[in-house]
């Protein structure tokens, strides 16, 4: 998990609604697909405990294109 702890603390210095900066680069679409991995694995929840970083996930998720591609995955 010090990967997120690393994450949380960036998001909260920088202030970004997003990784680099405050629209979506091509580094938040590789590192959601990353983070998807959560679900997959069965860890839901584990976010929760980064909420900077769960409300960057969420963002990312409802982005166009993002969305209509990860819908009805079933994880």
């Amino acid at each position: 998990a010090g990967l997120f702890d690393y994450w949380e603390a960036q998001f909260k210095s920088r202030g970004f609604k997003f990784v680099a900066c405050d629209q979506m680069t091509i580094a938040d679409f590789q590192l959601y697909c990353e983070t998807r991995d959560i679900d997959y694995r069965g860890e839901p929840n584990l976010l929760d405990a980064y909420p900077l970083v769960n409300d960057w996930y969420k963002r990312v998720g409802q982005e166009k294109g993002i969305k209509e591609i990860h819908e009805g995955e079933g994880y």
